[in-house]
């Protein structure tokens, strides 16, 4: 199965679940998405980092979002997101915490934009 997230088709939003909660202050809420019993062989993510980086109110940081796509992801299954090189060289790192197999591919040589290309593992390997 596939799961994407990233714009809208009309580009006014994001495909991943963000919950906007009324009061004083604006809030956003980091929520785990909902896929039960599913899992995912591959993800894709198309500027969703500078999505999530541009709103300076949410509660998800990046590793909550990493977290959450690995909970998605079946092993063995893959992760592709395009976004821009420093969020993509900061998404690299995160991986190897999450002990995926990470590589980053620039996509064309006049652009900003690279893609981080990660599998998730059958089983974690050990830190030693």
């Amino acid at each position: 199965m596939f799961l994407s997230f990233g714009h809208n088709i009309d580009g006014s939003g994001e495909k991943r679940k963000v919950r906007h909660q009324q009061g004083r202050e604006e809030q956003y809420r980091c929520e785990a998405f909902p896929s039960y019993p599913r899992t995912y062989d591959l993800v894709h993510a198309d500027n969703l980092l500078s999505l999530q980086t541009s709103q300076h109110r949410s509660s998800c940081s990046l590793l909550n979002i990493f977290t959450e796509i690995d909970r998605l992801l079946r092993p063995e299954g893959w992760v592709i997101i395009r976004d821009t090189a420093q969020l993509v060289e900061t998404a690299r790192a995160l991986t190897a915490q999450l002990k995926w197999e990470a590589r980053v591919v620039e996509v064309e040589s006049s652009s900003e934009q690279r893609l981080l290309i990660c599998q998730k593992p059958f089983t974690k390997r050990q830190s030693i």
